[in-house]
Order: structure tokens, then C-alpha cells, then sequence
């Protein structure tokens, strides 16, 4: 004869009593932050701001091919127009070189020896905010 016990298993429930006291809390929460933010939003207007010019600098972009040659607008130049490109528009942003960003979208097969020199020479024109394109990888893909 078999004498096994069974085990009874306890009965699960689920204590509700911290649940409504943390829903309770939110609302007291939110109607708190909704008088607060009601208070804040007095209608009073304001002044305007007027007589400001552009602040955003222009961005002036150079493309150099693999082969090395560069190519403005669509159009292939070679370094000394390059320089007189931009150099045109530091003199059309006022002589200011805080004004004018200039923006180099190298081959990555390219030789850096064009870039570098283009470089030098938009640093020798007093522009010091240079940057390179780069192709950001694809996440996931």
C-alpha cells in the first residue's frame, strides 16, 4: 500500500493594496503638476525680437574626386579657383571667417594630399572651420 502525501499547494493572490496606493500617489502627483503648470502659463505677450541677421554660418561644400580634382557646384576646378570660390564668399560674408564653414566630401579611394593642401590653403585665408563628409555605417543593416 502506497502512502503518499499530496502537497497541497498554497493559494497564490495577488496583494492589491501597494497598487492603489502608488495610483493614488500619481494622481495626486498630476493634479499637482496641472495647477503648478496653469500658474506658469500667464497670458502676457511678449516682446518681438527684431534686426537680427543670420547667425548660422554658410556652408560652403568642396568635392574632391578620386582622381583628385575638385568639383564646385557642380563644376570641376582646380586649387587656386577653389581658393578664390571661397574666397569669395568670406568677402560676401562681411570678411568675417566665423561666418563661413567650409565642408570637404573626399573619395574615400582619394589621395589626402589634395585635401591637405586645401586645407593650408583655406587656413592661410583665415577660415578655420573645416570639416570632412563622412558616411556613417547603417545600424542593422
Amino acid at each position: 500500500m502506497k502512502l503518499s502525501r499530496q502537497r497541497r499547494r498554497p493559494d497564490l493572490a495577488f496583494n492589491m493594496t501597494p497598487m492603489i496606493d502608488i495610483v493614488f500617489l500619481l494622481i495626486i502627483f498630476f493634479m499637482t503638476v496641472s495647477q503648478i503648470t496653469q500658474v506658469n502659463d500667464e497670458p502676457v505677450e511678449l516682446p518681438k525680437l527684431e534686426g537680427l541677421e543670420e547667425v548660422d554660418p554658410k556652408v560652403f561644400t568642396i568635392n574632391v574626386r578620386q582622381d583628385g580634382s575638385l568639383v564646385i557646384s557642380g563644376s570641376d576646378v582646380d586649387l587656386p579657383a577653389a581658393v578664390l570660390y571661397v574666397g569669395q564668399e568670406l568677402a560676401a560674408a562681411g570678411g568675417d571667417p566665423g561666418k563661413v564653414r567650409v565642408m570637404i566630401r573626399c573619395d574615400r579611394r582619394a589621395s589626402s594630399a589634395p585635401v591637405n593642401e586645401l586645407v593650408r590653403r583655406l587656413v592661410d585665408l583665415g577660415v578655420r572651420q573645416v570639416r570632412v563628409g563622412v558616411e556613417m555605417p547603417r545600424i542593422g543593416g
